[in-house]
């Protein structure tokens, strides 16, 4: 038999066998399927060797365990999808293994998996005997605090049972004409380093210095690539089991709970996930769901109400995060997701903390065009090791309350808050009005998901960057609202359009201009000014017509409104939508100029100049 012909059959008898020890050690199938190949390729390079060693397995399985954080990284399918892969009844087995110390999860799985004994297992992994008893001991605490039967037959039905998650059949095992090639690109290899002497003698010379500079810095226990562990003391461990573990499927709301969004009509489940098992994303905002690396699970429930193809949808997502510093960062990213949108074409009408639920919470308001306009309420809350969040999708026809929707956030995080180790909802919850954190560091000027949105629009708004400027472009001959001359140390302007839609005249648009002022008595003579030029437009006998002024009442600050027509010809006029406002020393000045049948309301450019403030008051 030849050398390739030896491994293939090695390969092919051991494969499985082995497979099953590398995934029970890294947890995931693609990753152990990649490790264990690395690992058979090595052992065809170095056949001669590996064929005539006392142990093959032990050889190969050494170079596996060691290949499964290369292999991690290289894997080719998104985390969450090779979740997917691990049956229900494993998570909790390799939940728990994948906790314990590498050295003390290999000696487990040399024991019950591979079937040595103790001395074996600890002479593999590199640890005395006693340390070896002492960590099966510790590990095998550990597995049953987790729920797992430690008993001889239950752990050996255990891992024989972790083959349902693996592919039956071994990859191709390579052919000799593969290893022939490999051998001469070796030989070859050979050739130029003796061609070249000098740089091997330097090459020798400093993997010496190397090793005696390693053999300084290495405790004598662990020079000869065996790390000894020392003997564990004989803790008990903790003995309530890991949020991972006690948090099910059974925490998501049902219908009833739904129920507290609208009672008019009766709510049904339409569908609930199993673990990882949700492909679509939860919603267009979202790229990825789950939303963090580190998520131990995930769940989704669908809900609707209503009849027709066009009923009032609701969707819950629980994930489950490997510690609360994990849940922070999911909760983080999920709110960053809906309030950038990262398709666009969405507005964030409404946003606000909710304070008294979990450990902290938020609720939005997103509006966007589809046929027609809609809107969907966001609620994420994170509490513990646990992330939530409900995403509900009215009708035109039928809304739904989104002070609701904090109320149904507080009661399903109250289901799962104990189990998850975090806070749970008081009786005096509410919602924070606020403005959306700043996306993209403009440093106080209104984004793209703060400007409205039209039906029959559903392209994006596109923002241009800002830049200092010498003339105002959100000024009209109606305001001459000029910063630099009006005194302001810094002025920069950004524009806005939406450069995709068809049907849109050109001058629709939206321009906003920021200027800084060296005191407040500065930035409130300005705004002075600039109301008494609008109020002068008839006097100065232009064709333009203030039609509307309001007030605005701002924190740290005030601001005016106007709309500003402009009467082009006899028959044609063009409309300005004009707000001025100032917060502390900084004043900001947004110029709309809609299309006839695209336009905003009094009320909605009041909401989008007070936006505009809360914005400015983020600098």
């Amino acid at each position: 038999m030849s050398r390739a012909e030896a491994h293939g059959a090695y390969r092919r008898e051991s494969h499985s066998r082995l497979l099953r020890q590398v995934y029970a050690y890294v947890g995931i199938p693609e990753v152990a399927e990649r490790a264990l190949s690395d690992a058979f390729d090595a052992a065809a390079r170095h056949w001669r060797k590996v064929e005539h060693s006392p142990d093959r397995d032990a050889w190969v399985r050494e170079r596996a365990f060691a290949a499964t954080a290369r292999a991690r990284n290289q894997s080719r399918k998104p985390w969450y999808v090779n979740a997917k892969s691990t049956a229900d009844e494993h998570r909790r087995l390799l939940a728990t293994l994948s906790v314990l110390r590498p050295a003390d999860r290999k000696l487990v799985i040399l024991s019950h998996l591979a079937g040595l004994d103790v001395a074996a297992a600890g002479r593999e992994v590199g640890m005395t005997d006693d340390a070896a008893r002492t960590s099966l001991a510790v590990s095998t605490q550990q597995l049953a605090a987790a729920g797992v039967d430690v008993t001889d037959a239950g752990l050996a039905d255990a891992f024989a049972s972790l083959r349902s998650d693996l592919a039956e059949d071994p990859p191709d095992a390579g052919t000799a004409s593969r290893l022939r090639r490999q051998g001469e690109r070796r030989r070859r290899s050979r050739l130029l380093l003796a061609g070249i002497p000098f740089l091997a003698l330097v090459i020798a010379v400093a993997a010496a210095v190397a090793a005696a500079v390693t053999a300084l810095r290495t405790p004598a226990d662990t020079r000869e690539g065996r790390a000894t562990t020392p003997s564990l003391p004989a803790v008990a461990p903790k003995t309530s089991l890991p949020v991972s573990e006690r948090v099910h499927k059974s925490a998501l709301a049902g219908a009833a709970d739904v129920a507290t969004l609208d009672r008019s009509r009766p709510w049904t489940v339409e569908s609930t996930s199993s673990d990882f098992g949700h492909d679509a994303s939860l919603d267009a905002c979202l790229a990825t769901a789950p939303s963090e690396r580190r998520i131990a699970h995930h769940w989704v429930r669908q809900f609707s109400s209503g009849r027709g193809d066009n009923p009032v949808r609701a969707t819950q997502s629980l994930q489950v995060a490997q510690s609360s510093r994990s849940a922070d960062a999911a909760y983080s990213r999920l709110v960053s997701d809906f309030t950038t949108c990262g398709p666009g074409g969405r507005q964030v009408s409404r946003f606000g903390a909710l304070t008294g639920v979990g450990d902290g919470g938020t609720v939005l308001t997103l509006r966007y065009a589809a046929d027609e306009l809609r809107q969907e309420h966001v609620a994420i809350v994170h509490t513990g090791a646990v992330v939530m969040a409900w995403i509900v999708r009215p009708t035109a026809r039928h809304d739904v309350s989104p002070d609701r929707l904090g109320t149904l956030a507080a009661r399903s995080t109250d289901a799962v808050c104990t189990d998850a180790a975090g806070g749970c909802s008081t009786s005096g919850y509410h919602v924070v009005a606020q403005a959306p954190p700043p996306a993209d560091r403009t440093n106080g000027f209104l984004e793209t998901v703060d400007l409205p949105v039209f039906a029959g629009v559903p392209q994006p708004w596109v923002a241009t960057a800002p830049k200092t400027i010498d003339h105002n472009p959100a000024a009209t001959e109606c305001d001459r609202a000029d910063f630099a001359s009006g005194g302001a140390r810094t002025v920069r302007s950004r524009s806005f359009v939406i450069p995709t839609a068809h049907g849109l005249p050109s001058i629709f648009g939206m321009s906003e201009t920021i200027g800084t002022f060296p005191s407040v008595r500065d930035a409130r003579g300005f705004m002075v000014d600039v109301s008494g030029a609008v109020a002068n437009c008839a006097d100065r006998r232009l064709p333009l017509t203030v039609s509307r002024s309001d007030t605005l009442t701002i924190e740290g600050g005030h601001g005016w409104v106007w709309r500003i027509e402009l009467a082009a010809s006899k028959r044609r006029s063009v409309d300005f939508r004009v707000g001025l406002l100032r917060v502390d020393t900084t004043v900001a000045q947004v110029t709309f100029t809609p299309a006839q049948d695209f336009d905003v309301t009094k009320r909605g450019y009041l909401w989008l100049t007070k936006r505009a403030a809360e914005r400015l008051a983020q600098l």
